[in-house]
């Protein structure tokens, strides 16, 4: 339940809010009603929760930040690291102080990187793959990002060969 999708994974903060959302409403106190098979699922699903965490993490693995950059030869690892930030999170906007904030930059690094990922990622013909939104941030659209892991499997399966 920890996944949308294979493609769309759900963060943890908001699987714990639905699990709280759903106990809430097992839990109806305005008419004093409780479904006590609903707290049941609910506790469950909270005792699975570290295996369904590491197999959601797994999946974010072919978005290692050093492997990125070796597969796409992008030169700088701190572009990388925002091509990943970005491929975990699709259809979501980010902004330069967010980007800054979560991969430990200044804003303004932030610009010079995304120039450097654009750059290795036009090499490649994917320079639409980072999207502007403008004067609110950077996002990769859902089906965008699926494609590129995608080719990124496969450029990974021969480089192994």
């Amino acid at each position: 339940m920890l996944e949308k999708t294979a493609s769309s994974p759900v963060s943890v903060n908001e699987y714990l809010r639905e699990l709280a959302s759903r106990l809430k409403s097992a839990v109806n106190l305005k008419d004093g009603m409780i479904d006590f098979q609903e707290c049941l699922n609910v506790a469950a699903e909270i005792e699975r929760l570290p295996t369904k965490i590491g197999a959601a993490e797994e999946a974010n693995e072919d978005l290692n930040p050093l492997k990125l950059g070796v597969l796409l030869g992008i030169k700088q690892l701190s572009a990388a690291r925002i091509l990943a930030y970005l491929l975990r999170y699709p259809d979501t906007i980010h902004s330069h102080e967010v980007l800054a904030a979560r991969l430990g930059f200044s804003p303004r690094s932030v610009v010079v990187y995304m120039s450097h990922l654009r750059s290795a990622l036009a090499k490649i013909g994917m320079r639409h793959l980072v999207r502007v939104s403008y004067k609110s941030g950077y996002f990769i659209m859902i089906e965008d990002a699926t494609q590129f892991r995608e080719m990124i499997a496969v450029k990974d399966d021969a480089k192994a060969a």
